[in-house]
């Protein structure tokens, strides 16, 4: 980096500053330049580090000289041995453990945690950085772990999400309550930028696909499941967990008072009934249905209670504990996680009661997520639909609406965003291809206007 020419200059006060490089004549109209190198002069990815301080004319240089004084004291301070004593070598492993138990179980849902630990379970504890102290890490050290991980395969979008929980553990690291014991002041890991990721437009389905699906399940009690989720635009875990008691068909209305989350694998796999809509804190939602959808629930009711009365096999005939292959259970909120066991219902006469699910699984248990999600790409697949997945109901809904002209303020409420914002940045190539709606519409104003004075 450092250029020597044979032309003598004139030392100035810079000239005397350890660690310093001059590049003479590289600056505007032939003036030095002023560098300092960052260790050696090299990243550990092979990129080079200096911090630039020129360049320089004669009046500033008493400036730059305490600029380049005061960079260095800092980074010798920051260089420097630590002897703080045997916390001060905490791993970032150990560091991501004990913020995942202490701040992130008591602090977020059930799960994110499950979310949080499967990233840093998978691509960083196994990865040589988690064996770095915490004191020794370094922005360098994050850009090579980013380097790694993608000449290993794993998506952008994953290594996003993994380098945005050790941000949040680092940011939580240097705090007071935690940075006498980690031996760190700041969060080297806050200027690593996200790597780029192509932004995945929601699918765009058509009508016809809900006829094709919903034939292709068949007269089945599961048959109206597509057009009450379109209808609705809900989510895979507020179709599991809605109750025929909160559907009232004569006024048209369903109103989604709970979803069903799941958290763990194998042994350890819970689902969790919580109260309100997955991003409300617990507040309801009341939507209208359409003819189509009232309808086909009519039909459900009763072909529930002939999958019900069908025959000894069906285990939620006599009502049923959630245990054994199947675990349910009814939580607070959905960050608890413990509460009490789900009992598939029983009423009078085998009548299907309003806290009986309106779809269930087969022995009268909630859906588990993954299954119900499963089932519907297989059932595209029958139909000849590839790509489509449950919660694409869901933008069906926004996606037909938004087709039909309907005003986006209208939408957005329907499909209980926080705001209209929210609609308009999800679906915008949707309204991309609505440009040339208002000339349109003033075509026809202005038409039916000429058309009835030329009449007169």
């Amino acid at each position: 980096m450092q250029v020597q020419t044979s032309k003598r200059t004139r030392r100035s006060a810079l000239d005397k500053v350890d660690g310093l490089v001059r590049q003479r004549g590289k600056g505007p109209n032939g003036s030095d330049l002023f560098f300092i190198r960052v260790k050696d002069g090299k990243s550990e990815t092979g990129k080079l580090l200096y911090k630039k301080f020129g360049p320089v004319t004669e009046d500033r240089v008493p400036e730059i000289e305490r600029r380049a004084k005061e960079y260095l004291a800092a980074r010798a301070e920051e260089q420097a041995p630590r002897v703080l004593g045997k916390l001060h070598k905490r791993t970032l492993g150990e560091w991501l453990v004990i913020w995942l138990e202490d701040v992130v179980r008591v602090g977020q849902s059930a799960t994110t945690y499950d979310h949080y630990k499967l990233a840093i379970k998978n691509h960083i504890l196994p990865d040589p950085i988690a064996d770095v102290a915490l004191a020794d890490l370094s922005f360098e050290r994050l850009l090579l772990w980013r380097r790694e991980q993608e000449a290993k395969g794993t998506g952008r979008p994953t290594i996003n999400y993994a380098l945005a929980r050790i941000k949040a553990a680092l940011e939580v690291g240097a705090t007071t309550d935690f940075k006498a014991a980690n031996g760190i002041t700041r969060n080297v890991a806050r200027k690593v930028v996200p790597l780029k990721v192509k932004q995945a437009q929601p699918y765009v389905g058509k009508p016809e696909e809900t006829a094709a699906i919903t034939e292709a399940i068949g007269p089945s009690y599961m048959q109206a499941i597509v057009q009450v989720a379109t209808d609705l635009g809900l989510r895979r875990s507020e179709i599991i967990g809605l109750q025929w008691g909160d559907l009232d068909l004569e006024a048209g209305t369903a109103t989604i008072k709970r979803h069903v989350v799941v958290s763990g694998s194998g042994a350890e796999r819970t689902m969790r009934i919580a109260d309100g809509t997955k991003t409300s804190k617990g507040q309801w939602a009341t939507l209208n249905l359409s003819d189509a959808s009232i309808a086909a629930l009519r039909q459900t009711r009763v072909r529930l209670m002939e999958h019900k009365l069908a025959g000894e096999t069906i285990l939620w005939k006599n009502g049923r504990k959630a245990c054994g292959q199947t675990r349910a259970i009814y939580v607070d909120t959905a960050n608890h996680r413990t509460g009490e066991p789900y009992v598939v219902p029983t009423s009078a006469a085998g009548m299907v009661g309003p806290d009986a699910l309106v779809f269930p699984y087969w022995d009268g248990m909630p859906w588990d997520p993954t299954t119900l999600g499963n089932w519907f790409v297989r059932l595209c697949a029958k139909v000849g639909i590839k790509g489509k997945s449950i919660h694409d109901l869901r933008h069906d809904c926004a996606t037909f609406l938004i087709a039909a002209q309907v005003p986006l303020t209208v939408v957005a409420d329907h499909m209980r965003h926080a705001d209209a914002s929210i609609t308009a940045k999800v679906y915008a190539h949707l309204l991309a291809s609505q440009d040339r709606l208002a000339v349109n519409t003033f075509n026809r104003i202005w038409s039916s206007v000429y058309a009835e004075d030329v009449a007169v």
